[in-house]
């Protein structure tokens, strides 16, 4: 271990020295004295006497000489001889350590030894040397070395020599470099002296120096109040949990991703899961996006750590010479997925022919108690994986904590062989023993458990820190007056959070009143702002914080409540119940919503009730929140944002896209076509005013591939998987809307429930309201940047619900814009094409028009054809294109409506499980 000098902090200048109350010579405390002692050449030579070894039997036979030989050395070193034998208890302090104290530590059993005189003149002699060589000598003792400070101020030498340190340590700020922590001891210091000779023994320098004294510190005394440790003996392990994908089905190559992390460091371990043969587990994956860091901080949401995720708010298409999007980070799935990933800087596309499909996903960042509930379920899967893949593999290991306490409800199988916390105690070795990396799988715990003297249960309500990160990075510094701090690593131990399910997430979506759940009585209020504030106050103090420029990229950060969810099964995870608390958490969220219900998601798959395919029930949940508001004819709205397009290769209409036309089918399914559909059970109950309530909107950006090359656009692929209620509430996680990700037993998701405890003024629906800081900042960001809004304009969104917003302002955008771009590209999807037939006339049209068009038909013509008042005129597309404001377009519903996207029994995708697209 590494300890760092907490350095003397003095600023009294050159009256240091009036501080001392002691100090010592040079070395003293070696047991080396600070003046050699030199036998002068006018004092009698003595010849060395030599030390007369132990006699022994065989000394008696050894002959006996009287002359004395000559000097030849300046020392003599006494002759090696074995010691005599004792005869009694010897009571020398230099003798060894009895038997009775060899326990002792080394320091204590030497105890203080006392040193014998042996003067230097007995062994030290001048006969035989030089005339200069003794001058020398005799030149090297002719500056006495001070013993005390006060003999050195009394020398006009030693006292200057004192002043230039002091001078120079103040020049250096040797004693600013840091402040002295409470309760915490400075090191002390003391003079040295010595005396710097030239060759020929003359002096050229006297020196001296304020040492510091960090030798007599002890444990248990001062020595923790006087060191602070710099580094720990422990390095940083990272887990990396991968997904083991079905090679026939994704190109992901997790086998080479795993061994170029392997290849970084040994203590990076690597798992992937799950093994598809052994497990019979082919048709769903592991789907959560985590980052934890040390149970403090962590990084949750839908954002994916692979190529094409980064983005900027602009969502431009081009980037040629490549400078933000190298190589296979220039990324459109639409036009051609990567068949291989080892060459990463090597191009996918053609830059001056393809654009980019823009990215747009959120991600939320969490410090605090619930990062160890997200920490349990990572350490969950982990142990699972562990123990069904690699039980007896070394260089994978357990991740155990500190107290091995396992919920029955997640020990799988073995529920009976929980014991009795007595019968616990008796075998805790034995079990302690059982958690080697060579472990039997049965005795593998799975879940990280809850460490019970750190629990905060405060009226059940556990406390965190959320920051809202959309993944459109803004170049432009932001009005956030509050920054990002990373002090994280210098707070205080937070408690840890209860495991417990949020208050309202029950199956029956009529019994729970949200009103109740999103507010927080007077009491407990008042109690957790004690700790909130103390909590925040140190974060504050840390002295590494963002720039206003990176503070902007991310938001602000705000106390939220929080509620870990999540979608688990026996495969994924090894529980011996499925979970579906996100599922849950969609339903009972949805059906208290008061006004508004803002959704981005990549998928939009769910069922009515007495829907016998499609099980989960979001889709009921909006039916039947929308249908109560019209029956009470109070204002509400929802708005759904998703991809135009299934983010997959492949033209709509090619022979090899049907699994593109699979998701298709299952989207319009629920948006619009058939008679499980939300849009034909509202316009047979509402009619025209069904758009007052729910609409569907999709994201689209344009932009040159490159200086003077042509002009293309293609979708802004959403990637987020979000809902925000009322602008107090968000949920952010990795779970899509479909079956796969809510139903539990499928695809493994997490996700988090934000709830504000801070609120604004603002209004909804023309009225008062409160919106929560954290979900409203998060809506104003996304509208903002979706609407193409400055600073100045955002105040128009704050009222989501109201016909100015909703209807002036956000519809009406989505309109113009999916005009423009019908007018300039007539790109896919759009409502004018009703079949595959019209999809091949138009990109038959288009090629041959142009030469090159995308998959989409995202490349404009040079030049706009246009008539006014008879007069034919050509038109730069981009003048046109420069009144789309923002990305947003609507979604375009009668695309394809004529058709039947369903697989048919010629192409692989009719033999697969249905399951698998929804």
């Amino acid at each position: 271990m590494a300890d760092g000098l907490y350095m003397l902090e003095n600023k009294a200048g050159l009256h240091v020295t009036e501080s001392m109350s002691q100090s010592f010579p040079l070395f003293s405390d070696a047991g080396v004295s600070s003046s050699p002692s030199v036998v002068p050449p006018s004092v009698p030579v003595v010849d060395p006497l030599p030390v007369a070894p132990t006699p022994t039997a065989e000394a008696h036979h050894m002959p006996v000489t009287t002359e004395r030989p000559p000097i030849t050395r300046v020392y003599t070193r006494r002759s090696a001889s074995a010691p005599p034998p004792l005869q009694h208890p010897s009571t020398d302090p230099t003798t060894a350590p009895s038997p009775s104290n060899l326990h002792l530590p080394i320091a204590l059993r030497k105890g203080k030894r006392t040193c014998t005189s042996h003067p230097i003149s007995d062994y030290v002699s001048t006969a035989h040397l030089s005339a200069s060589h003794c001058k020398f000598i005799s030149l090297l003792s002719s500056v006495p070395i001070p013993k005390t400070v006060q003999e050195a101020l009394t020398s006009p030498g030693w006292r200057h020599a004192m002043e230039e340190e002091l001078s120079a340590l103040q020049h250096n700020h040797t004693w600013e470099l840091t402040t002295l922590p409470p309760d915490k001891h400075t090191v002390g210091c003391k003079w040295a002296y010595t005396v710097k000779h030239r060759p020929d023994g003359s002096v050229e320098q006297l020196k001296a120096r304020l040492v510091s004294k960090g030798y007599s510190q002890l444990y248990g005394v001062d020595y923790m109040e006087t060191f602070s440790p710099v580094a720990k003996i422990s390095s940083v392990r990272i887990y990396v949990l991968l997904y083991k994908e079905v090679a026939l089905a994704l190109k992901i190559n997790s086998v080479y991703s795993k061994q170029k992390l392997l290849n970084i460091h040994e203590n990076v371990r690597v798992l992937r899961s799950p093994d598809h043969f052994s497990a019979g587990v082919y048709l769903w994956s592991h789907h959560e996006k985590l980052v934890i860091i040390d149970y403090r901080v962590c990084f949750i949401g839908g954002l994916d750590l692979c190529f094409g995720r980064y983005d900027t708010v602009e969502h431009k298409v081009g980037d040629y010479p490549p400078l933000i999007w190298p190589g296979k980070d220039y990324y459109n799935p639409r036009e051609s997925e990567p068949n291989s990933w080892i060459d990463t800087m090597k191009d996918e596309l053609d830059r001056g022919k393809y654009p980019r499909m823009p990215w747009h996903d959120v991600h939320c960042a969490i410090w605090g108690p619930p990062c160890r509930d997200i920490a349990r379920h990572f350490v969950q899967r982990w142990n699972f994986a562990k123990r069904s893949k690699a039980p007896n593999e070394r260089a994978i290991p357990l991740l155990m904590p500190q107290h091995h306490m396992v919920i029955p409800h997640y020990m799988g199988s073995r529920d009976e062989e929980i014991e009795t916390e007595s019968k616990k105690a008796e075998d805790k070795h034995k079990r302690q023993e059982s958690f080697s990396s060579r472990s039997s799988y049965q005795d593998i715990p799975l879940l990280l458990p809850q460490e019970a003297d750190e629990l905060d249960t405060t009226n059940g309500i556990p406390t965190l820190n959320a920051v809202d990160t959309t993944q459109s990075h803004s170049n432009q510094q932001s009005t956030v007056s509050r920054g990002l701090s990373f002090s994280f690593w210098k707070s205080k131990v937070e408690p840890s959070a209860t495991d417990m399910q949020l208050k309202g997430f029950v199956d029956d979506l009529d019994s729970v009143d949200l009103q109740a759940t999103m507010s927080l009585d007077a009491a407990a209020q008042s109690e957790m702002q004690s700790l909130n504030n103390e909590w925040w106050e140190t974060q504050e103090r840390g002295d590494q914080v963002v720039s206003a420029e990176e503070a902007g990229q991310v938001g602000p950060r705000i106390p939220c409540r929080c509620q870990i969810i999540r979608s688990v099964g026996p495969w994924s995870a090894g529980t011996s119940q499925t979970e579906e608390s996100i599922h849950n958490a969609y339903c009972s969220l949805i059906e208290k919503a008061e006004y508004f219900v803002y959704i981005e998601n990549q998928f939009f798959i769910s069922g009515l009730s007495g829907d016998e395919i499609i099980r989960n029930r979001v889709l009921e949940a909006l039916y039947r929140r929308i249908m109560r508001a019209y029956k009470e004819q109070k204002c509400f709205r929802v708005i759904v944002v998703i991809p135009l397009l299934p983010g997959f290769q492949g033209g709509v209409d090619d022979s090899g896209a049907a699994s593109v036309r699979a998701i298709m089918h299952w989207q319009f399914r629920t948006i619009c076509r058939g008679q499980h559909s939300i849009l034909h059970y509202l316009y047979d109950l509402l009619g025209p005013k069904t758009c007052d309530y729910i609409s569907f909107y999709g994201l689209r950006s344009y932009g040159k591939l490159f200086d003077g090359g042509p002009v293309a656009t293609s979708q802004v692929y959403v990637h987020s998987k979000l809902m925000i209620i009322d602008d107090c509430v968000a949920l952010i996680g990795s779970a899509n809307i479909n079956d796969r990700s809510l139903i539990g037993s499928r695809d493994s998701e997490i996700g988090v429930l934000i709830e504000d405890k801070e609120f604004l003024d603002t209004s909804m629906d023309g009225k008062p309201w409160k919106a929560g800081k954290f979900a409203f900042s998060l809506r104003l960001s996304l509208w903002s940047e979706h609407l193409g809004l400055h600073a100045g304009q955002i105040s128009q969104i704050h009222d989501p619900v109201v016909d100015e917003t909703y209807k002036n302002i956000w519809m009406a955008t989505a309109k113009t814009n999916s005009m423009i771009y019908q007018d300039v590209f007539a790109c896919i999807p759009n409502d004018f094409m009703h079949s595959r037939v019209a999809i091949r006339q138009s990109i038959s049209y288009w090629k041959e028009k142009l030469g090159h068009t995308t998959i989409d038909l995202g490349i404009a013509p040079k030049k706009l054809e246009s008539y006014q008042n008879g007069v034919a005129k050509a038109d730069d597309p981009m003048e046109r294109l420069e009144a789309v404001h923002g990305h947003l377009v609507t979604f375009p519903l009668d695309f394809m409506r004529q058709e039947d996207l369903r697989p048919v029994f010629n192409e692989s995708e009719f033999y697969a499980s249905s399951q698998v697209f929804h």
